[in-house]
């Protein structure tokens, strides 16, 4: 399993890995904490994968492929902004064009991977 545990943001409180995704001590958020020994990953596996939020699986909690719900988020464009950028004065800034996402959001990215999760977790609705 490449995930070992999920660890509170703010109070670093760990928690096993399951449906928890706040902490119960402090409502801080929840971060994936990876056994990165266990996984076998370089830049050129990845730049040979699909352009797609799912190349970079094995960085994402869904422990077996069949479980993913692929939608075609991620891998949206970077836009430089240069006059931006000498504006509020930083060397270089890069706007994400998320409205090429299924449904022109950020949201899709983790959308798919918690109907993926959910459905490894044999879950069968997914609320908010």
């Amino acid at each position: 399993m490449r995930v070992k545990s999920l660890q509170c943001r703010i109070c670093k409180k760990e928690f096993r890995a399951e449906l928890n995704y706040v902490c119960d001590e402090c409502f801080g958020p929840l971060d994936v904490i990876y056994d990165f020994d266990k996984i076998n990953l370089t830049k050129n596996i990845i730049s040979e994968r699909e352009k797609n939020l799912w190349r970079y699986n094995e960085l994402l909690p869904i422990e077996n492929k069949k479980n993913i719900v692929d939608i075609g988020a991620g891998y949206t464009p970077l836009h430089k902004a240069k006059k931006l950028a000498e504006k509020i004065g930083i060397k270089e800034l890069y706007i994400k064009n998320d409205t090429v996402n299924p449904s022109f959001s950020f949201k899709d990215r983790p959308a798919s991977v918690a109907v993926s999760k959910c459905q490894e977790l044999g879950l069968w609705a997914v609320g908010s």
